[in-house]
């Protein structure tokens, strides 16, 4: 049985690393969704570009992007373990080449080898719930889910890699929190867990406050055992939030609230929730007074009260979540047009994404309804009540859809093992319908796709997509005319990142939040109805270069209902004012237009 169950994990292994060191071939052949030599998105490029200004400087707590932003900088809200993780390889990487040469490879391969590392997390994480046929079989399904997969490609280097891996090994804890509620190092490796989440990004506050309403509910239900379990988590998660706050920013900073990143603020509530579940196991070890159910439940509500009350009275500005220190204008012109800040009914994959995690949220259901045995055990109860709460929060910004996807693959697992283990008859019968059942839930995953195919059977291949920026790059490096010269650039936001990475050029804009002025600004000129408003823009600003490109994907941001003329508009019909001239391109550059300012 030993035997068995060894090559199981072995045959399991050899799986993970084929799907994802598959993903590299792919990328290097041009045949991946992500060109070779370039990177996925704007984050990539950023990331890289922190990473690479953090081991040239060595400035751990001046994050501060000066060229984004010309003349006040850039301060991004991410933090530095995944600088950190980038420097891991890269470094060594660089005794047999050159350090952007090694960075920029690491970069490549960074996030399949977080794949490899989530496939036996996710094992991990649901064997106590199905046993090795169904952990087993969970790969499987977790290998076709697009949205999960799309953050796994060659070439994406990107934090979302790693928190979707941290956040499958947070389910796996919490899920033996429930099974082995006395079991004290298992409760202080989950804080540790959840806190490096959250030093990673305050976007696991949602699985962490997950875990500590599960323990609550469960401490209500059962009394005394976990009320300490929810002690040493949320000890554990205070202690080494505080750690990680104390490593992460200089002391004099410390008492600085931020909300879209580890700050004072979300380590306060920690330690108010921590000495909350210290009071409550006093009370529960020295009274009789909570050994009542209704009077553990009106404890709890009381409970909930307290870091609510807190927050109001210490931190009122977390009541506006993570993005509440953003400009509204800024939050209405720019934020709506990046995907993942979209809900999922009003963005582009909302079949591709969507349909997939419908198909097997129903499939869900039918699990709960037919296995009456697993209503009752509170870690599959915990598991739909996630499941829901994610995809609630798809519907409002699709960014949520990958924890969706990956809550729904253990019911899928399960029901599949269940439906198997009905078939009887000859060997040859039951090999082919456990192949056909399996297939039924990857073909399902697949759904999205097909049924986008069959209803926009119209779709238009775009014969004159634009140049990777990659290309202008190389010509502002190597044309005669911009040597020796430095310059600011005001550009789409989408192109600033991978500007700033290969070039020692200024931008204006780079699609941030925190950099809501330079968007701003960059919005307010190209939208100007007259060239004299656009000229005094440029001058504020000191603008050299104006980069366009009609092609672009935000190119409808510069645009204006109702036939109004903007000064975007009017420079890509060539109408061009008397202090702006256009440079002449290659003809290989043909989808860029660019412009000199020639006056001060």
């Amino acid at each position: 049985m030993r035997g068995k169950r060894r090559a199981d994990v072995f045959c399991y292994l050899a799986f993970a690393i084929c799907v994802s060191l598959a993903l590299v071939p792919l990328y290097l052949s041009g045949r991946g969704p992500i060109k070779t030599g370039e990177l996925g998105d704007s984050d990539c490029y950023m990331h890289l570009l922190r990473a690479s200004d953090l081991y040239r400087t060595g400035q751990w707590y001046d994050p501060v992007i000066g060229r984004s932003n010309p003349p006040y900088g850039d301060r991004l809200h991410w933090t530095r373990p995944f600088d950190i993780l980038l420097l891991v390889g890269a470094v060594p990487g660089s005794l047999v080449t050159s350090f952007d040469a090694a960075l920029f490879w690491w970069g490549v391969v960074v996030s399949p080898i977080l794949l490899v590392a989530s496939f036996l997390a996710i094992r991990w994480a649901v064997h106590p719930l199905l046993g090795d046929d169904g952990s087993s079989i969970i790969g499987f399904l977790f290998a076709v889910q697009s949205a999960v997969m799309s953050i796994f490609q060659a070439g994406r280097p990107d934090h979302h890699s790693l928190l979707v891996f941290l956040f499958l090994l947070m389910v796996g804890f919490a899920l033996r929190l429930i099974e082995r509620p006395s079991a004290a190092t298992i409760c202080y490796a989950a804080g540790a867990l959840s806190a490096l989440s959250m030093w990673v990004s305050v976007e696991s506050l949602v699985a962490v406050g997950m875990t500590l309403g599960l323990l609550g509910i469960m401490w209500v239900l059962r009394g005394s055992d976990f009320s300490g379990t929810a002690f040493h988590y949320s000890a554990s998660l205070f202690t080494l939030t505080g750690a990680a706050l104390a490593i992460e920013r200089p002391w004099r900073d410390l008492p600085t609230v931020e909300l879209d990143r580890l700050s004072i603020a979300y380590v306060g509530i920690f330690g108010i929730l921590a000495a909350l579940w210290f009071a409550i196991g006093v009370l529960t070890a020295h009274t009789r007074l909570l050994q009542r159910r209704n009077v553990r439940l009106l404890t709890a509500l009381t409970a909930v009260a307290v870091p609510v009350v807190a927050t109001w009275l210490f931190f009122p500005s977390l009541f506006r979540g993570p993005l509440g220190d953003v400009s509204p204008e800024m939050a209405e012109k720019c934020l709506a047009y990046i995907q993942e800040m979209r809900p999922l009914l009003n963005s582009d994959v909302r079949l591709k994404w969507g349909i997939p995690l419908l198909g097997y949220g129903l499939a869900y259901a039918l699990f709960f309804l037919i296995d009456g045995e697993h209503r009752r055990d509170p870690r599959w109860v915990s598991l739909w009540a996630a499941t829901v709460l994610f995809a609630a929060l798809s519907l409002v910004q699709v960014r949520w859809i990958y924890y969706g996807q990956i809550l729904v693959l253990p019911p899928a697992a399960a029901l599949i093992v269940r439906m198997r283990s009905r078939i009887t008859g000859h060997p040859l019968a039951k090999l082919l319908a456990n192949c056909g059942i399996t297939s039924m839930f990857l073909a399902l995953a697949g759904s999205g796709f097909m049924i986008e195919y069959v209803t926009k059977p119209d779709r238009k291949v775009d014969t004159h997509p634009a140049p990777p920026v990659k290309t202008i790059c190389e010509y502002f490096g190597t044309h005669e005319r911009w040597q020796g010269r430095s310059f600011r650039i005001l550009t789409h936001p989408n192109f600033g990142a991978e500007i700033l990475y290969r070039t020692q050029e200024e931008v204006i804009a780079t699609l941030y939040h925190r950099n809501w002025q330079g968007i701003l600004d960059t919005y307010t000129t190209l939208t100007a109805e007259t060239d004299e408003q656009a000229r005094k823009h440029i001058r504020d600003r000191a603008v050299d270069l104006i980069l366009l490109s009609p092609q672009a994907d935000d190119s409808t941001f510069f645009l204006k209902p109702d036939s109004v003329s903007t000064f975007y508009q009017r420079l890509c019909e060539g109408k061009v004012p008397s202090w702006c001239q256009e440079v002449h391109l290659p003809p290989d550059l043909a989808s860029f237009r660019l412009f000199e300012i020639r006056e001060p």
